[in-house]
């Protein structure tokens, strides 16, 4: 065998181990630069690829090599993906893709790696062979599991700068893959990517995009984005009680003014939590046999409903009262939770 021959099989030797660590957690030790060294070892074995491609000789001494080094990593790597001499014509794509679906690797490389994608005046090994869904699938991946919000309640998560940038990004995504998916997978395709967020961090972020979309009605024959979040938020009473105990009041409020779907099962929830109170008769105050909440905090939600507009005020206070006549419609305190809310209220 040439000496040429022995230093591409040498060289091959290397870049498929370097594929087989791509997928492993060993990426998190890695850098820009070792990626982009990796790159380069991509580009020149797609260029082995194109050249050798119709040499059958060539062909078979690579394909039998490859043959002995997929045995020899399969016995020592779980999960191993075979390669093949045909895969070498797409070895930066497949080298990209392994990172991209990587949670081991470092942020500032997947940044990097993401850049490589949209970067049309980058004169570095373009990316573009990788699909677009997987670039995206990625992202959503790596990027969505941010730190989690300050525990002391003083920062509104909505308001995070990082909350709003991962509610965008899954927007865009969910809007993505509508087109590829059709009508009649979208809210299955919604609940596949909602329910691989951890809670409550997804319940931020849907807040944020229902709060901030607007829907492109008609689009494709696509059922409306905020629909079919709706939908999922609402179909299951555990997920929707838990949201509302997760959100602020008032990112409730502002919810229920923009979806009359949601608004009527905000009310329903505060009339189950409000029939869950019971007097405790040592310390004179209501407490919930059903959740952490004192009759302040309660009486904070009716507080931002009454100052959400005048439709929604209208319907808290005949929710209020209807509330108040099923239960005696008493008009001395300390009896009946729904008369004290509407004294409370009265007296701002």
């Amino acid at each position: 065998m040439t000496e040429k021959k022995e230093s591409l099989l040498q060289n091959l030797d290397h870049f498929i181990e370097l594929l087989a660590v791509s997928r492993s957690v060993y990426v998190k030790n890695w850098d820009i630069l070792s990626v982009k060294q990796g790159l380069k070892w991509g580009t020149y074995f797609k260029h082995i690829y194109k050249k050798f491609s119709a040499n059958d000789a060539i062909k078979t001494i690579l394909e039998d090599f490859l043959q002995l080094k997929n045995v020899e990593l399969a016995a020592c790597t779980k999960n191993y993906q075979h390669v093949h001499f045909d895969n070498l014509g797409q070895s930066v794509d497949m080298l990209c893709t392994n990172l991209l679906l990587n949670r081991a690797l470092p942020k500032s490389v997947f940044k990097f790696l993401i850049s490589q994608l949209s970067d049309d005046t980058s004169k570095t090994t373009k990316l573009c062979g990788v699909n677009n869904s997987v670039s995206q699938k990625a992202a959503l991946q790596l990027l969505l599991p941010f730190p989690q919000t300050s525990s002391d309640g003083l920062q509104d998560p909505l308001e995070d700068p990082l909350v709003l940038t991962q509610a965008e990004m899954l927007k865009s995504y969910l809007e993505d893959k509508f087109k590829t998916v059709g009508k009649i997978h979208q809210s299955a395709c919604v609940s596949d990517v909602l329910s691989g967020i951890s809670q409550p961090h997804v319940y931020y972020l849907l807040a944020s995009v229902l709060i901030s979309n607007i829907d492109t009605v008609g689009l494709m024959g696509l059922k409306p984005l905020s629909q079919l979040l709706l939908e999922w938020l609402l179909a299951n009473s555990n997920i929707w009680q838990d949201f509302c105990r997760n959100l602020r009041c008032q990112s409730l409020t502002r919810l229920s003014c923009k979806y009359p779907m949601l608004r009527e099962a905000y009310l329903d929830f505060l009339t189950t939590l409000g029939r869950s109170m019971e007097q405790d008769f040592v310390s004179g105050n209501w407490v919930s046999t059903s959740m952490t909440m004192t009759f302040n905090m309660f009486l904070e939600h009716f507080e931002c409903l009454m100052e959400g507009g005048e439709d929604l005020k209208a319907a808290t206070e005949t929710m209020l009262k209807t509330l108040k006549m099923e239960g005696g419609d008493f008009d001395v305190p300390g009896v009946n939770i729904w008369t004290d809310l509407l004294l409370e209220i009265n007296k701002t």
